[in-house]
């Protein structure tokens, strides 16, 4: 099934442009009244023409009005979108040859532009020309992490007295320095009192991370709180795959899913490495 927004964006609703009616309503009224009148009336006349085509030449009007709907199309484009594209080409190819044929009265290139406008709107609508699965799964993960902040320890904060404590634990977060991506680290003096969190280089380098706006942050999730929670009720390795090709998920050594990582107080251990890039609006990979 193919989802298209029903608000065409003119302030109309589902309409585009009211012909001279009063209002949306108004217009839906005459739309009512006159598909009532005529219902099957331009059926009739498009399959009559329609039989007369050859199959061939058909083949060689879909192919074409195919191409030019492709190349609104980006080079990376799914599997999926492609297969949607055949079925606005189908739209677009029977109202152009309804227009041909004198069914419709309108002029040549509406029907193939109404078509395409309705394709753009389902792409929109979806995210881009990406697999859908792999949106889903980013949009998945990035709620989770902004709806459960708290499930994530701190990295540079671990063996802090002071620190906030997570009691239900996905994993860990850990700050990065944007200029450089520099990993926030336990430091030993400046911010914090005794027991100070500054950069691995020094502690002149960062002001006060209480007063930073433009920490980034990336997550190490734990293997079954993976499973069990973020992706309860999902496949955890079809989201994880999801991630990995969006950029967002760092794969392990020999292509792993999951990274062998020191933890901090936990030791090593195998996590899912979540860049901070899940947080970017197109959830795309840091460059």
């Amino acid at each position: 099934m193919v989802d298209i927004p029903a608000d065409a964006g003119k302030g109309f609703g589902a309409w585009e442009t009211l012909h001279e009616a009063g209002n949306g309503a108004e217009f839906a009224r005459q739309i009512e009244a006159a598909a009532g009148k005529y219902y099957g009336v331009p059926l009739r006349a498009f399959l009559a023409e329609l039989v007369k085509c050859d199959r061939g030449q058909l083949n060689d009007w879909f192919r074409n009005t195919q191409v030019s709907f492709s190349e609104a199309l980006p080079a990376d484009v799914s599997g999926q979108a492609r297969r949607v594209v055949s079925r606005f080409t189908l739209v677009a190819l029977a109202g152009e040859l309804a227009t041909l044929w004198g069914v419709t009265g309108w002029q040549t290139g509406e029907a193939r532009a109404a078509a395409l406008a309705c394709f753009s709107a389902w792409l929109d609508a979806r995210g881009g020309a990406g697999k859908q699965e792999d949106t889903e799964a980013v949009e998945l993960v990035r709620g989770f992490v902004q709806q459960n902040d708290a499930a994530f320890d701190l990295w540079h904060r671990v063996g802090d007295d002071h620190a906030p404590r997570s009691i239900k634990r996905a994993g860990m977060q850990r700050w990065l320095v944007p200029a450089d991506g520099e990993p926030v680290e336990a430091g030993v003096k400046g911010w914090g009192g005794e027991r100070a969190y500054v950069p691995v280089k020094t502690a002149d380098d960062l002001p006060d991370m209480k007063e930073r706006q433009d920490i980034r942050r990336e997550y190490f999730f734990y293997r079954e709180q993976w499973r069990d929670w973020v992706c309860k009720g999902r496949d955890a390795m079809a989201v994880a795959v999801a991630l990995a090709e969006k950029g967002v998920l760092r794969r392990g050594d020999n292509k792993h899913l999951t990274r062998l990582v020191s933890i901090p107080g936990q030791g090593r251990m195998r996590v899912y490495h979540i860049l901070s890039s899940l947080l970017d609006d197109d959830g795309e990979q840091e460059k």
